[in-house]
């Protein structure tokens, strides 16, 4: 596969997910994020601002993708408990099902000797 044609899906597929979401927040995201972009000179400068961009927000997100997996199930729980009391037992289905959906070591598909 070339550069061109990876480039293009790259951008197929970017506009395939930005085209769902909600046009007021993504334009006057866009727009800013321009704004501050077209200030950055020479060309160069405004291209390392991009890509390091990119590569935080990639970063970032999949921080919050693994928090979120990890604590999930734990947090599933705590606002059960937050509307009733419930037995020991009972909770043990929260992490039957994050044990179930994330069967790794250290994700709860086994446990620590």
């Amino acid at each position: 596969m070339s550069k061109t044609s990876a480039a293009n899906l790259t951008v197929k597929a970017l506009n395939d997910l930005y085209r769902p979401l909600d046009n007021r927040i993504t334009d006057e995201a866009e727009e800013l994020l321009r704004e501050q972009v077209n200030e950055l000179s020479p060309e160069r400068e405004r291209e390392n601002f991009l890509v390091r961009l990119t590569i935080v927000t990639v970063i970032f997100s999949q921080f919050e993708t693994t928090w979120y997996n990890i604590f999930r199930s734990q947090m599933e729980a705590l606002q059960k408990l937050n509307t009733r009391p419930l037995k020991r037992e009972s909770l043990f289905e929260y992490y039957a099902h994050a044990a179930t959906m994330y069967p790794k070591p250290g994700l709860g598909g086994q446990r620590r000797r």
